[in-house]
């Protein structure tokens, strides 16, 4: 299934791509195992690790973004490489920015009493 995406326009690409990783993320580990002993393709071990790389580094941020570069570096040549999963891509664009960077409008809040 994975394989057939590689010449398909853009937006149902990006749509199949979303739907491969919310399934694949819904996974355990023991699923995830059992179908990357039957992955033959490049495109599908990509995202299963990529899967395995998001579910396993959840207690540290930093360690996260790691994986995640570090899978980028590893799996150059993958779809998701150069366009991650929505949920992924987000998360790895806002944390370069300082965690207060949003204006906070001080006049218009009550104070907790």
């Amino acid at each position: 299934m994975v394989e057939l995406t590689e010449s398909w326009p853009l937006d149902v690409e990006t749509t199949l791509f979303e739907d491969l990783w919310y399934t694949l993320t819904s996974l355990d580990d023991d699923d995830l195992d059992f179908l990357a002993t039957d992955a033959d393709s490049y495109e599908l071990r990509g995202w299963i690790e990529l899967a395995r790389v998001y579910q396993d580094d959840q207690n540290s941020i930093r360690s996260q973004l790691d994986s995640i570069d570090q899978w980028r570096r590893i799996w150059a040549r993958h779809s998701a490489a150069a366009r991650l999963p929505a949920p992924l891509e987000g998360f790895t664009a806002n944390m370069g920015q300082p965690p207060y960077s949003h204006s906070f409008d001080f006049a218009n809040t009550r104070a907790c009493r």
